[in-house]
């Protein structure tokens, strides 16, 4: 692929990238990069399959573990962005500078009309460096390779709960782990959280109608106040499922905040 000469030019005189790529919530004009032809390349995510064969059966039994919403557990998605430098020769090392931060991180990606973000580990590759005659310094390439997690995450979405039980449309068409942050009413001593059949069992001593209690059920980590507290061991952190779920809470209120999971 070819490239203008960009050495002879002011950075600030340069056409900036129209690609839409965001890389850890920037535009890689940010960072002083441009997209090369061929822009990002997202591979697809490999299903965790086990088919075994059994001796007078036809075909195979599917040993695959399955998520919640029915569908194969998947692997992470190699995604692959190849970038040029803008600018002159000291404007590209600090454009090298500020990548190699992002090096062996966890970052995000976005990228045109795509309905999220990919999330993921990643690898500032070789860079290239493209001189002319006479040495000119012309620009520099390389490839960024994001490890990525198969899903694309969402913006967040939030619904209210009540001791009423209600029905929310769940988006994406993958499961996805909220965060609940819940208010039981004082005097409330064993309190339930109830999502599709799926219950959160917490016993309270002193709830005052004060203090607020906080799920991750993406972690699995509750506090109450500022204190720890484990739900009862008869307990499943909720998971939403893409449609309709039927939620709520035994006293009090709760708000209940999820990123839609889509995979695409």
């Amino acid at each position: 692929m070819s490239l203008m000469p960009l050495g002879a030019f002011d950075r600030r005189r340069i056409p900036v990238d129209q690609s839409g790529l965001r890389l850890g919530g920037k535009p890689i004009r940010d960072y002083g990069l441009n997209l090369l032809l061929g822009g990002v390349e997202i591979e697809a995510a490999s299903a965790s399959t086990d088919f075994v064969n059994v001796p007078g059966l036809s075909g195979s039994v599917n040993r695959t573990l399955l998520d919640e919403s029915g569908h194969a557990y998947t692997d992470r998605r190699t995604i692959t962005m190849h970038v040029a430098t803008t600018g002159r020769e000291p404007e590209a090392v600090e454009t090298k500078i500020m990548l190699g931060g992002l090096d062996g991180t966890d970052t995000t990606l976005e990228w045109g009309s795509l309905p999220g973000r990919y999330e993921g580990f990643l690898t500032v590759g070789t860079w290239s460096d493209v001189y002319g005659h006479g040495g000119i310094y012309r620009h520099s390439t390389c490839d960024l390779t994001m490890l990525a997690n198969p899903d694309l995450i969402g913006d967040a979405r939030s619904f209210d709960l009540s001791t009423t039980e209600r029905g929310v449309w769940i988006k994406g068409n993958r499961p996805s782990r909220p965060v609940i942050e819940a208010l039981p009413s004082a005097g409330t001593k064993r309190f339930y959280i109830t999502v599709n059949g799926m219950q959160l069992v917490y016993n309270l001593a002193n709830a005052d109608g004060v203090r607020k209690l906080l799920v991750d059920c993406d972690s699995r980590e509750s506090t109450y106040g500022n204190a720890p507290v484990f739900p009862t061991v008869d307990s499943d952190y909720p998971v939403l499922t893409p449609g309709v779920v039927m939620a709520q809470v035994s006293a009090g209120t709760a708000t209940v905040t999820y990123h839609p999971h889509n995979r695409i």
